[in-house]
């Protein structure tokens, strides 16, 4: 991307302070990444014996609130080591979660750790930090017409800057707990790449680090990388979360629903019963 290409994506980031449209697009997967992630370290704490108050559910995505990002056009390169089945279909497929984290983990600045990552459906979730300390962080990509037409403007606190090839999306969400910032680019084909960070683990908090793990600058050269290219162009048009409205979405959501449901039962049961212990 031309340097001029980036300044003005940079201006265009500071003027942006409120959250934006994307979040909307992986919601769901957001969610489901959490709770896989709370899941798996649950797990890993339970193995020493230590114990661990479960509590809301992140995702292919973000363990923290949501808020929306922006992109550009990619071209990603990398050995597949999938850590599950690939989606498939005769137009493409998406990218593992093996995949998303060694791409990228290739383009995150110098001294940084991706740890802990989770995913699914072609969106990752994860811990990024330093000895500054670990929070958030989440990507992948998607087509938007997955998820129907979302809009994105300014008084909704997303800011979009016409580039080569696309445009780019940015958003700040000022409405939970630390910073937290959503970067998409959006090819011309509707095709996106997203990267999400906060400076906590979750949107309630607590705070874990003082600052986000990548500048802006740092962030739109990610999501504006080449490497992304070949997977954009692969990608599937069926979405894998079903069509919005359709049987396959709504069947999905309702299981989701009653994962949540029995969740909270057991977790009241595992109530009750310590108070009855006491």
């Amino acid at each position: 991307m031309e340097t001029r290409d980036l300044q003005t994506l940079l201006r265009a980031a500071d003027r942006t302070d409120r959250p934006a449209p994307v979040d909307q697009l992986v919601e769901e997967g957001v969610r489901r990444g959490r709770r896989r992630l709370r899941e798996r370290r649950l797990t890993a704490l339970g193995a020493v014996g230590a114990t661990l108050a479960a509590a809301g559910a992140v995702v292919a995505f973000a363990l923290p609130g949501s808020g929306s990002g922006g992109g550009v056009t990619v071209a990603p390169a990398g050995t597949p080591s999938p850590s599950r089945s690939v989606e498939q279909t005769k137009e493409g497929r998406l990218p593992t979660t093996a995949e998303l984290q060694k791409l990228i983990k290739a383009n995150l600045p110098e001294g940084l750790t991706l740890r802990k990552a989770v995913g699914e459906d072609g969106m990752i979730s994860y811990e990024l930090g330093d000895e500054d300390g670990y929070s958030w962080s989440g990507g992948g990509v998607l087509r938007t017409d997955w998820f129907g037409h979302v809009p994105c403007t300014e008084a909704q606190g997303c800011t979009v800057t016409e580039v080569e090839g696309g445009r780019l999306q940015i958003s700040r969400d000022p409405e939970k707990v630390g910073d937290g910032t959503w970067y998409t680019f959006v090819r011309d084909d509707g095709r996106a790449v997203w990267f999400g960070q906060r400076n906590a683990f979750d949107g309630n908090g607590p705070v874990t680090r003082e600052k986000l793990p990548l500048t802006d600058k740092q962030a739109i050269a990610l999501v504006t990388s080449d490497d992304w290219t070949p997977w954009l162009d692969r990608l599937p048009k069926e979405s894998p979360h079903g069509e919005p409205g359709t049987e396959k979405a709504e069947l999905q959501k309702k299981a989701e629903q009653k994962k949540a449901e029995q969740k909270k039962a057991e977790q009241r049961k595992a109530q009750l019963e310590k108070g009855t212990a006491r």
